[in-house]
């Protein structure tokens, strides 16, 4: 049996990067859909998404712990969590 299972996890800056595409295309979506007084009210409730997006508190460290638990430590407070996690999904992406 597996002894000990701890991942740190990196930073990925490709994440924030793919946010601010995702962004920018529905920026210029909208602007081809909507007039000029919307489109730019959507883009200043895009940019307040996209600030909170990046105050969101981030998974640092993981380790499993027995059958389904799992400890977590996310930043910037590096508080430990105890928390169960059924499936977990590799995107490949991020």
């Amino acid at each position: 049996m597996i002894k000990e299972l701890n991942f740190e996890l990196k930073y990925s800056r490709f994440s924030i990067i793919f946010q601010l595409f995702i962004g920018l295309c529905l920026a210029i979506l909208l602007y081809q859909l909507l007039p000029p007084m919307w489109w730019l009210f959507s883009l200043i409730l895009l940019s307040i998404a996209f600030l909170l997006f990046l105050k969101q508190s981030r998974i640092s460290q993981i380790a499993y712990l027995d059958q389904k638990s799992w400890s977590v430590v996310y930043l910037p407070k590096k508080v430990i969590h105890r928390i169960e996690i059924n499936k977990i999904i590799d995107y490949q992406l991020f």
